[in-house]
């Protein structure tokens, strides 16, 4: 499976949510304490950057102003 990027406000459980998915066997959170636009913008970049999926947008509920995110990086096999 490719590697993946994504945004989280717990990376550490989404983590081990996409190893135990996709089977992926290393991982990263590539920045903390951000806010949800920065976290989308950042995600976007590192994809592309890094030639990942990432899914920017899904389903962050009603509160992802108020709450602090994470960009998180899985992959390797």
């Amino acid at each position: 499976m490719a590697c993946r990027i994504g945004i989280s406000t717990d990376p550490d459980n989404r983590i081990k949510y996409w190893k135990e998915k996709e089977g992926h066997t290393h991982s990263k959170i590539l920045a903390r304490k951000l806010t949800f636009g920065d976290a989308q913008i950042r995600e976007s970049e590192e994809a592309k950057n890094r030639g990942c999926i990432s899914s920017p947008g899904g389903n962050p509920g009603n509160d992802r102003y108020n709450r602090v995110w994470s960009v998180y990086h899985v992959w390797g096999r």
